[in-house]
């Protein structure tokens, strides 16, 4: 006696092993890709938030950057002529220092024994007359330092 259930060791037909195996890959693709997509909008929506706060963040420091330049005036001219010009082997022999610096820090060219060189008083630095000046005249500190120079007419540069 020969048998369909004979030949067909599982007579329920929805159970079959191929027919199962194929409905279990179909869960499995969908799952990874419903998987793989929240992945991707996670990462999407973080670099997107990073890159927008960080140029906000970066905007904000440029504006009180520029901000704080723009309150700081440079030095008055009775000011700025009030500090000592002096040639640099006058520097040579006043300051031991000086004989160091051998070069102007603004503009990098040599110093000439006849060059005249403008002294900051609160640090002591040399620099060239026509290099420190435009500087100073646009913000009131060392180009080398940085030190606050007294901007106030009262009080010799």
């Amino acid at each position: 006696m020969t048998s369909k259930a004979a030949t067909n060791p599982n007579p329920n037909p929805d159970t079959s092993d191929t027919g199962g195996a194929e409905d279990y890959r179909l869960d499995d693709d969908f799952i990874i890709g419903i998987s793989s997509i929240i992945i991707f909008l996670i990462a999407f929506i973080t670099g997107v938030s990073y890159f927008c706060f960080r140029t906000k963040r970066n905007r904000g420091s440029q504006v009180s950057h520029n901000t704080a330049e723009h309150e700081e005036a440079g030095l008055e001219e009775g000011t700025l002529n009030s500090c000592p010009v002096i040639t640099y082997a006058e520097a040579k022999h006043q300051d031991a220092r000086s004989a160091d610096d051998s070069c102007c820090s603004v503009c990098l060219a040599a110093y000439g024994e006849d060059d005249e060189l403008r002294m900051l008083p609160p640090c002591g630095h040399f620099f060239h007359v026509q290099c420190v000046d435009p500087w100073l005249r646009r913000q009131a500190k060392c180009p080398l330092c940085r030190s606050s120079i007294n901007a106030s007419v009262d009080s010799p540069c």
